[in-house]
């Protein structure tokens, strides 16, 4: 965990584990190597991770959030960015967290250019 950034690993694993009981330990197995990476990328993995946590603790159905971090990559990662960047938006979407995840913006690296946008509707 310390070569992700994290600076608390036993609470990292604690979170992980609450992640798992939340989500399945199936699903957790599944988008976990999407997930770390993203937290070594993140300003914060250990807040990032935190958030995430509480986040998903206040969803009403973990199986759609599964469902849409595995087709739509970018959820996952702007989660993950936004929970470890800012504690303001962070709070907000954990408020809203039935509403506020669909918002997820697909970022700019990921939109298909004017010519082929074929592979969206994929």
């Amino acid at each position: 965990m310390r070569s992700l950034g994290v600076r608390g690993p036993e609470q990292a694993l604690r979170n992980l584990a609450m992640l798992g009981e939340r989500i399945g330990s199936a699903d957790l197995e599944a988008l976990l190597p999407l997930m770390l990476a993203d937290l070594q990328r993140s300003a914060d993995p250990d807040m990032a991770l935190n958030n995430l946590e509480r986040f998903t603790s206040v969803l009403s159905d973990g199986t759609l959030f599964v469902h849409q971090c595995r087709e739509r990559r970018h959820v996952l990662r702007s989660l993950i960015t936004i929970f470890g960047a800012s504690r303001f938006l962070s709070t907000f979407l954990i408020l809203a967290a039935d509403e506020g995840w669909h918002c997820c913006p697909i970022p700019r690296s990921c939109r298909a250019s004017p010519i082929n946008r074929s592979w969206l509707s994929a």
